[in-house]
């Protein structure tokens, strides 16, 4: 009897990680899309035409929110970021004054690097999404956008123009 109980105790228990695992990949593209979706409506000046793919070194500015897009509201209209992004080949890392260390990666040759986080947002679960595109000619301004995607279907965007304070 107690071998059926335990059987029964891991199938729940399995069944109950892969709906949290499936719900919290399901944020992340959500996240994601929204951040790229942000990081398009910016304008970093004088874009190249994406050849320009070095994004390593120190950035920041200020995101701000976008009402346009979001579907939930927020008291937090814009704040400071200061981010260290780091990559090597197609993975990369950032990290963040406001949400602590990134990983990430680039699908298409370092032009575009996207990051994404687990968060909790008022003990909700929630996955945060940042995305840096558009690198100027000059290699000191990218486009970037930030999104958090909370559990229940309630989107913040947040949209900037980076920034370079160091390489």
């Amino acid at each position: 009897m107690k071998v059926k109980h335990v059987a029964v105790a891991i199938a729940v228990a399995l069944s109950l990680s892969w709906e949290a695992r499936s719900d919290d990949s399901q944020l992340r593209a959500r996240a994601l899309r929204h951040a790229r979706r942000m990081a398009r409506t910016s304008s970093a000046g004088e874009v190249s035409a994406m050849s320009n793919t070095n994004f390593a070194g120190v950035w920041g500015g200020r995101y701000v929110y976008s009402s346009r897009g979001s579907s939930c509201g927020t008291r937090l209209t814009s704040f400071q970021f200061r981010h260290l992004l780091l990559t090597r080949g197609a993975s990369g890392s950032l990290s963040t004054n406001h949400d602590g260390d990134f990983g990430g990666r680039s699908r298409d040759r370092g032009r575009r690097w996207e990051f994404a986080k687990g968060v909790s947002v008022g003990g909700r679960p929630a996955v945060l999404g940042i995305v840096y595109q558009g690198l100027a000619r000059n290699g000191n301004t990218a486009a970037t956008g930030a999104a958090i995607s909370i559990s229940g279907g309630c989107d913040l965007l947040y949209v900037a123009n980076a920034i370079r304070l160091a390489r």
